[in-house]
């Protein structure tokens, strides 16, 4: 699914695994937005289903470190009947989604880590992000904790190109410590080149 703002000209598209289910039900309070589609829907499915064609719309979607998002891909898919290192090997080219990908299409881009700030400023106002009970999860590890060396250099190299991207640097020290950091430098000029506010872009 997406949230499209045909009065404001914007579409929000759903990656898995960043927060969507709480950014639709935020979005969804604003009378001007209306879903399109399954929850997550492929582009061209979007497209197809929109009652008015999109051109010119802003495209904005949410991205999260991959080692983090892998291991959320872990937990809530089938692949935690296998045993996360396990899991990792065995499907070094499974490690994404079908939908994965969508922020090529987007020309604003939000960070999960930063993500209530985000919106706020891509949409100009306060966007109400709430916890689900529902959607948490029991017995919740750090996702760094889940991590080797193998598996973490395994899901690196998977991840190089969006690592690069938007600036995600993570280092691996051992015994499952991860040191981790968002470049800001990486993430200014990403934000340079795709623009961040929907009024104001960076510069």
């Amino acid at each position: 699914m997406a949230i499209v703002n045909y009065h404001e000209k914007w579409l929000y598209l759903m990656e898995p695994h960043t927060a969507s289910r709480a950014v639709h039900e935020a979005l969804m309070k604003d009378r001007n937005c209306h879903y399109i589609d399954q929850h997550h829907a492929t582009l061209e499915e979007v497209m197809d289903k929109a009652t008015e064609p999109l051109l010119g719309y802003d495209c904005v979607c949410t991205v999260r470190n991959p080692l983090d998002f892998v291991v959320s891909r872990w937990r809530l898919g089938k692949g935690h009947r296998l045993p996360f290192a396990e899991w990792v090997k065995k499907n070094p080219d499974q490690l994404h989604s079908k939908w994965s990908g969508l922020w090529k299409a987007c020309n604003i881009v939000c960070w999960f880590e930063n993500l209530q700030n985000d919106l706020n400023h891509v949409f100009d106002r306060r966007v109400p992000l709430e916890h689900n009970h529902l959607h948490r999860t029991n017995n919740k590890q750090a996702w760094g904790s889940y991590y080797d060396k193998e598996t973490f250099e395994i899901v690196v190299n998977h991840f190089a190109d969006y690592v690069s991207t938007f600036g995600y640097e993570n280092t691996f020290i051992g015994d499952g410590v991860i040191a981790t950091s968002i470049s800001k430098a990486a993430r200014k000029n990403r934000l340079r080149k795709i623009g961040y506010g929907r009024h104001q872009p960076e510069r």
